[in-house]
């Protein structure tokens, strides 16, 4: 008797179908799920942002616009693609709620930076990215607290950083044009490739002697291109000799 075996392989070849058809059906329903999760994801990041820039702009209480600046924070740490923004959103609203003038940024030794700028400034100094530029012009932040912060190729020109804590800030290319650095502290900050021109620096401390607050003196200023004036009361490290104008 003669059989034949065309319905083995038949068969063998309709379960493999029916496994590849399986396989694609997984993967398929896989990536429309992954794709479902992005957009669910991508519309829940950008409702935050909304919330936050909406509480930001909120001139009645400040512990709301403290909850926007943090809540930006959080969306620039869970969102990479979003920190180029929420930098430039915090920048502008230091550079508008603080503005350089006399009007808003007096000589009072007593004045401190109000918490919401201080708030930002604290967000803005922990990013590290150098692609992420700081924009500061023309800003009040008198004795702001800048301790350690990340202001490399940050642009502060025109600013009033008078009394400014800068101890630690890694400041490597950042821009200062006419920027105001009376009584500033510079202790071990990294001023490698800074560029500091026309600014004022009377009573500036680049170094420990005499200082309250600790610390060892600037870093890579022999890098720095420096050219401000007069420097007869700025505290410079032992052996370093500004250049002149």
């Amino acid at each position: 008797m003669i059989t034949w075996d065309g319905w083995l392989k038949l068969g063998a070849m309709a379960t493999a179908i029916g496994v590849l058809g399986g396989l694609w059906l997984t993967s398929h329903s896989l990536a429309v799920a992954s794709r479902q999760s992005d957009v669910a994801v991508r519309t829940e990041i950008t409702t935050r942002y909304s919330k936050a820039i909406e509480q930001i702009g909120n001139t009645n209480s400040l512990d709301v616009r403290l909850g926007g600046i943090y809540s930006l924070a959080r969306v620039a740490h869970d969102s990479p693609d979003d920190q180029p923004t929420v930098v430039s959103v915090l920048s502008a609203f230091v550079r508008t709620h603080a503005p350089n003038n006399p009007e808003t940024c007096t000589e009072d030794l007593s004045r401190t930076v109000p918490t919401d700028i201080q708030a930002a400034l604290t967000v803005l100094g922990t990013r590290r990215h150098d692609d992420l530029r700081v924009d500061l012009r023309h800003a009040c932040l008198r004795n702001a607290d800048l301790h350690g912060a990340f202001l490399r190729t940050a642009d502060i020109s025109h600013s009033d950083l008078s009394y400014a804590v800068l101890a630690g800030a890694d400041m490597r290319q950042t821009t200062a044009q006419g920027t105001n650095f009376t009584g500033a502290y510079f202790l071990q900050a990294d001023l490698e490739n800074a560029y500091f021109a026309d600014c004022h620096l009377e009573h500036a401390r680049f170094d420990i002697a005499g200082s309250s607050i600790g610390g060892g003196s600037a870093r890579n200023l022999d890098k720095a291109a420096i050219q401000c004036g007069p420097y007869d009361s700025v505290t410079w490290p032992p052996g370093f000799v500004p250049p002149s104008r």
